[in-house]
């Protein structure tokens, strides 16, 4: 858990689907990518360009 930063910097650069597939690598990937912002930051970084990600954005309230 101390290293969670580190883990979230590394998978940052990941796609959509493979940051999927990253979750199921192990419950440690998992927890990292569901608890961090991994998420929210891909989705930010696609509201701007695709109407799809920006209702999906909207309807989690960010």
């Amino acid at each position: 858990k101390g290293l969670d930063h580190i883990a979230e910097s590394i998978l940052s650069y990941l796609d959509e689907k493979s940051l999927c597939s990253a979750e199921l690598v192990c419950k440690e990937w998992h927890r990292v990518i569901s608890e961090g912002m991994l998420w929210k930051k891909l989705i930010e970084s696609r509201v701007n360009t695709d109407s799809l990600w920006r209702g999906l954005a909207q309807r989690r309230g960010w």
